[in-house]
């Protein structure tokens, strides 16, 4: 069959070589985006420090803002998102609402804000509903 190694590993080496213009397609597109991950993912350190956020997915009061209370750079997978939530002037119920007035807002807030509250992290519902409901 093979007078030598060598003779093997040479044919198997032409085996992986060849590729058609479609797998080579793919391959260069993969390179590209992986490329541009690595660009978001640093860029995203950038941003940390940028907002003076200690870290991924944890919020900050921003009370100097003009119009929103608080800041988040959410990060989910390789996405990294600036997200400010929540009105500068509206206080949210918080988790143990205590009159009746405030378990209505809250119920409120999260009969209307459902579908977006359960987009994930990368919505200011969510946030809004972890932080200020």
């Amino acid at each position: 069959m093979f007078k030598n190694l060598s003779e093997h590993v040479q044919i198997e080496k032409t085996k992986k070589i060849i590729l058609n213009e479609e797998e080579l397609n793919k391959i260069e597109t993969e390179l590209i985006f992986n490329d541009l991950l690595e660009d978001l993912i640093y860029e995203g350190d950038e941003i940390l420090d940028r907002y003076g956020v200690d870290g991924y997915n944890k919020p900050i009061r921003t009370p100097d803002h003009a119009t929103k209370s608080h800041l988040v750079v959410a990060k989910e997978g390789n996405i990294v998102k600036v997200i400010r939530f929540g009105a500068q002037d509206i206080f949210g119920a918080g988790d143990h609402p205590k009159t009746l007035k405030e378990q209505k807002r809250r119920s409120a807030f999260k009969k209307t804000q459902a579908e977006n509250i359960a987009k994930g992290k990368l919505y200011p519902a969510y946030w809004a509903d972890k932080v200020k409901w």
